[in-house]
């Protein structure tokens, strides 16, 4: 599937767009006499989405996917060990171009991926770290912020590089394992994208091993309890993750 027509199905694939189109269809199925049954059917249909993901239903879902892969064992010296000269790769969430100092063109999803990026190469003797700096930030903004994340995190120049033209998470794949010239690559990236990051790797003939970060939920505050259940924008946010990182999934299912 072309990269544009995947791009433009995973965003109709959220909740606004998704909810839109049912209303929409429910329009126009009104406006026939014998489609006005199905119509009126589309609308409560749309109506009742919007309350379901208002209402955070698919939030249990969506920490479950989170908790596919547990946390990278940093305390664990002779893990850690046994990855000496890995390379880490953190997948890029998007640098936006901005007229500000370029530090300013990240966002709260790319500096969790980085925290976490650097906590795993300090901990593996050795490691390389590889960035992938998405998005439509010019290149002279990445170089900078490229600079400012090195010397941020206390990186030699020698184990860090940075790379930003890959456009997915298939091509940032593919760029870390020809650069890394070896299997030994620890991944880096939001829990909830996680599973789908672990999956194309391996169809590359890696074997990963995971280091989830970024996560919506922390724990048994987490649970659905009547009286946490309240309508909330955050709750569509929490949707569309869940189903662009589902429909991501399934593309990769039927892509091989």
């Amino acid at each position: 599937m072309p990269f544009a027509l995947k791009n433009f199905i995973s965003h109709l694939l959220s909740p606004g767009p998704a909810i839109l189109c049912v209303l929409l269809l429910g329009c126009a199925l009104l406006v026939g006499r014998r489609t006005r049954r199905a119509g009126r059917a589309a609308l409560v249909g749309g109506a009742l989405l919007f309350l379901a993901f208002g209402f955070g239903v698919l939030n249990g879902a969506l920490e479950r996917l989170e908790r596919t892969y547990p946390p990278f064992p940093g305390d664990d010296a002779d893990f850690c060990e046994s990855l000496r000269g890995a390379t880490v790769a953190v997948l890029g969430n998007g640098l936006a171009p901005v007229d500000l100092p370029a530090r300013f063109c990240d966002n709260d999803c790319f500096r969790r991926r980085i925290s976490e990026g650097a906590f795993v190469a300090h901990k593996i003797p050795g490691s390389q770290l590889a960035v992938s700096i998405s998005g439509d930030a010019p290149s002279s903004q990445k170089s900078v912020a490229a600079q400012d994340i090195a010397t941020t995190y206390g990186f030699e120049t020698n184990r860090v590089a940075f790379f930003g033209d890959a456009r997915d998470t298939v091509e940032e794949a593919r760029t870390t394992l020809r650069m890394a010239g070896s299997n030994r690559v620890v991944v880096v990236t939001s829990a909830s994208h996680m599973p789908r990051a672990i999956r194309i790797f391996k169809s590359l003939g890696c074997d990963p091993v995971p280091a989830p970060c970024e996560y919506v939920f922390f724990g048994p505050n987490a649970r659905w309890a009547w009286y946490d259940w309240h309508f909330g924008t955050r709750n569509f946010d929490r949707a569309e993750r869940l189903m662009h990182e589902s429909f991501g999934l399934l593309y990769e299912k039927v892509r091989k």
